[in-house]
C-alpha cells in the first residue's frame, strides 16, 4: 500500500511525515509491508485497508469513533492538551476476519461481513453507523434492518 497528500490526522498511515504536514509522492505504508490489501476506503481524516484474508486495518482521524478503536484507546492526541481530537498514525487491526467490504462515510466505517451482516461505527448522529440511537458508536456492532410495512 502506497498513500500520499495531506495527512495532518494521520491518514496517510506513516508514523512521521517527511515534508511537514504533505506528502507529494506515494510512500509505502510500512505497518502493512507483507499484507496483500485488497481494498482501501478513505473518509474524511481516516483511512481503512481490507486484507485478501478479511482483516481490517484503520488509521487517521478517530475522534468520532470511526476507527472503530474506542473513545480513548491507544489514540494519541494531535493538538497538545486536546481530549477531543484524537488520531493513529499507523495502521492498527480492528477487525481480525470475516470482512468482505468496506465502507466510508466522512466520519463513519461500514464492513460487510463474510456472513452477510452489516457492522457499522463512528459518528450516528442520523443512524448512518449502527443501531443504537447515539451520537457515537464507538466499536463495530451489527446494523439491524427494519423493513416498513405500509
Amino acid at each position: 500500500s502506497y498513500t500520499w497528500g495531506l495527512g495532518n490526522m494521520g491518514q496517510l498511515g506513516h508514523s512521521s511525515l517527511q515534508y511537514g504536514d504533505k506528502e507529494l509522492l506515494p510512500r509505502r505504508v510500512v505497518t502493512l509491508d507483507g499484507i496483500f490489501i485488497k481494498d482501501v476506503a478513505c473518509g474524511g481524516v481516516h483511512t481503512c485497508a481490507l486484507t485478501q484474508g478479511g482483516a481490517l486495518y484503520t488509521w487517521g482521524g478517530g475522534q468520532s469513533g470511526q476507527l472503530g478503536l474506542g473513545p480513548q484507546t491507544g489514540l494519541f492526541s494531535c493538538v497538545a492538551n486536546d481530549s477531543q481530537t484524537f488520531f493513529r498514525n499507523i495502521p492498527v487491526l480492528v477487525v481480525p476476519k470475516g470482512v468482505q467490504l468496506v465502507a466510508c462515510g466522512h466520519s463513519h466505517t461500514l464492513i460487510s461481513m463474510s456472513d452477510g451482516r452489516i457492522h457499522g461505527w463512528g459518528y450516528n448522529n442520523y443512524g448512518q453507523a449502527a443501531n443504537e440511537k447515539c451520537t457515537y458508536a464507538w466499536y463495530p456492532s451489527p446494523v439491524d434492518w427494519y423493513v416498513l410495512v405500509t
